[in-house]
């Protein structure tokens, strides 16, 4: 190609208007980027740069769990509505978890919480709960200077009720295993209320993730065997429980593991609080939603928070 071909290549073709029309074809143009062969032998790194942006682009995150941001914990001093869940500190702790029939009712945004029958609030209404029936319950007793409690876990046979395909994909017991191995309602009552009744008149506590929940849907059922009494005790019982999940405990470790700014409403998870605050105990979660071994999570946890509270 003539000087005078280049020079037009290099600075006239770029800014031709016509570029797609024959005139400019007469001139030879370089040949695409794309096609060039790399024969440095360097090996090129991706661009990231978007067409028309002009700004490099970030490779899409995904985002971590609450329980995968923690790296360290600051203890904090408990403010008095926390103090006054988890003290005073008890001898004993008798821990309590249940599964249902049917999956727990979604709740509209942003009204989580409901005043509880027992005084205790809960993210169900009374209403959902007296409707809700247990399949399997589970309890954990134990000094808090033990570090090995003892569980109890009972599978109840259907009565009146089925179990639901959506509930049994989540705690994997189906309405032909619990009709097959389970033990009758009353039997299960009366020997769980017995346990209770005995582990609280020594210095004891009755404590549960979501207690409002859990107990409430216990005194139910102690009520449709006829035991009015005993479900009037366990209310008692209740009432002066631990609930792990209240909403100022809540915001109190979410504040201890850096996530503080979460709405105080929004309900904390278990697994999140057994990751960050008791992470040698996170096997356990493999096994999450059967009541014996969540019962024995609710154990520890509430036990570590009563240590935390009471360290101030």
């Amino acid at each position: 190609m003539s000087l005078c071909g280049r020079i037009c290549t290099a600075l006239w073709l770029p800014l031709c208007p016509m570029s797609q029309r024959s005139v400019c074809k007469l001139i030879p143009r370089p040949a695409p980027l794309a096609a060039m062969a790399n024969t440095s032998g360097i090996a090129k790194r991706p661009c990231r740069f978007v067409l028309g942006k002009g700004v490099p682009q970030p490779s899409p995150k995904k985002i971590p769990r609450a329980g995968s941001l923690v790296t360290t914990v600051k203890p904090l001093p408990p403010p008095d509505a926390v103090r006054a869940v988890l003290l005073p500190e008890p001898a004993v702790l008798f821990a309590v978890d249940v599964e249902t029939h049917v999956m727990i009712p979604t709740q509209p945004k942003g009204s989580w919480w409901q005043p509880g029958r027992f005084g205790v609030d809960a993210t169900v209404s009374d209403a959902d709960i007296a409707a809700m029936r247990v399949v399997q319950v589970g309890w954990t007793i134990g000094q808090l200077a033990t570090s090995e409690p003892e569980t109890k876990v009972r599978l109840v046979q259907p009565s009146g009720f089925v179990v639901d395909e959506e509930a049994a994909a989540k705690h994997g017991i189906s309405q032909e295993h619990a009709a097959s191995h389970g033990v009758p309602l009353e039997v299960v009552m009366r020997e769980l209320l017995a346990d209770a009744q005995a582990t609280c008149s020594s210095n004891g506590r009755l404590a549960s993730h979501h207690l409002g929940f859990d107990g409430g849907i216990l005194a139910c059922e102690m009520e449709r065997v006829g035991l009015d009494e005993g479900a009037a005790a366990w209310g008692d019982l209740v009432s002066k429980g631990i609930c792990t999940m209240n909403q100022h405990v809540g915001h109190w470790v979410r504040q201890q593991i850096g996530i503080g700014d979460k709405p105080m409403k929004i309900p904390l998870r278990l697994a999140d609080g057994i990751r960050a605050l008791l992470p040698e105990h996170a096997k356990l979660l493999d096994k999450h939603h059967d009541a014996g071994v969540d019962s024995r999570m609710h154990w520890l946890f509430a036990r570590d928070l009563i240590a935390r509270a009471k360290s101030f």
